[in-house]
């Protein structure tokens, strides 16, 4: 039986930062969240909605795709990046969370662990003890062990990261080039868009790995907080 502290649900909304470490439910909810949310973020992106049509458009090395079916890829290009972006960063950050980690920054109250985080993930036993959730005072955020922000997105590509997160290879390489060309949004134009067999590929692994892993996930994780939803229910 889950354990709760007066007032859970209205904790974890409010200061998920600190309860969805509380239990192994927590972070599963927290996790699933994610994913969701990412996943629709991604299924958002004008090359996600419109694939078919964008690699199919006709191309060769003597004729220039066509402008006018190419625009609306141009126009996007950037919050298209953006939207990619934010769907494997928050399915990384799920993974972490349903694998024990924290993925919310550290507070100043443990700066060593605080300075670590940066190049490894923290687990949550290092960091969380009962009293952090027994004792927890609203009040005082000097005391708490977590701040509301997560964890860069720069660092979930470290090894010691990936050691845990284990993105393919290929997958990893494509969402590198992907984030550091976001990174560069300000200074892209019209000029530096790319179309041609490698985008076209490039794309094509992106939108077959959230469809085969990261959904068949979201659907995994929901079918297993159902099973524990109607064990609790069953209890009490």
């Amino acid at each position: 039986m889950i354990v709760e502290p007066a007032n859970t649900e209205v904790m974890i909304q409010k200061y998920m930062h600190i309860f969805a470490y509380y239990h192994d439910y927590n972070r599963k909810v927290a996790a699933l969240n994610l994913w969701v949310n990412g996943y629709r973020i991604f299924r958002g992106a004008t090359i996600v909605k419109n694939f078919d049509i964008y690699k199919n458009i006709p191309y060769s090395k003597e004729t220039r795709p066509d402008i006018n079916t190419l625009y609306s890829f141009v126009a996007d290009n950037i919050i298209d990046h953006t939207r990619i972006i934010t769907c494997f960063e928050n399915f990384m950050k799920g993974f972490l969370l349903l694998n024990n980690c924290v993925v919310h920054k550290l507070s100043n109250k443990n700066k060593m662990l605080k300075n670590a985080q940066m190049n490894r993930p923290i687990i949550v036993d290092e960091l969380f003890s009962e009293s952090s959730f027994k004792n927890f005072v609203q009040d005082k955020p000097e005391q708490w062990e977590t701040t509301s922000n997560t964890v860069n997105f720069s660092w979930l590509l470290k090894p010691e990261y990936q050691k845990i997160i284990n993105l393919p290879a290929d997958i990893f390489s494509i969402i590198k080039d992907i984030n550091d060309e976001r990174n560069n949004l300000h200074f892209i134009s019209v000029e530096s868009f790319q179309f041609g067999k490698p985008t076209i590929d490039k794309y094509a692994k992106i939108i077959d790995f959230v469809e085969k892993i990261i959904y068949s996930s979201i659907n995994e994780l929901k079918q297993n907080l159902d099973i524990i939803k109607r064990k609790m229910q069953n209890k009490s």
